[in-house]
């Protein structure tokens, strides 16, 4: 795949099914990179991979209560963000545009 701009790197998509349409391809690859990017989220800003827990069971249950949460708190950021402009914490030394998602 070709950027006729050339912003982005020229990439390869590829599918071992020779049937499917390139812009089928083209529509899973965006997606993926859309699940990708939410896993990176949770990673990130929750810490799902620095989980305490020794049984497999446990660490599901908490990573599946973790994006349960993000998922509650993003619908209702988005809920507010419609009513009204949501509020951007910032520092003297860090200017932001828009509100993030963080956990301390």
């Amino acid at each position: 795949m070709r950027d006729s701009k050339k912003v982005f790197k020229t990439q390869a998509l590829l599918c071992t099914d020779i049937k499917v349409s390139v812009e089928q391809i083209i529509e899973w690859f965006v997606r993926r990179w859309q699940i990708e990017a939410a896993f990176h989220d949770t990673r990130t800003y929750l810490r799902v991979e620095t989980q305490r827990q020794s049984a497999e069971l446990s660490i599901l249950h908490s990573m599946l209560a973790l994006l349960g949460l993000f998922s509650i708190v993003t619908l209702l950021a988005n809920l507010h963000a419609q009513k009204q402009k949501l509020p951007v914490q910032q520092a003297a030394w860090y200017s932001k545009q828009l509100p993030t998602f963080w956990v301390s």
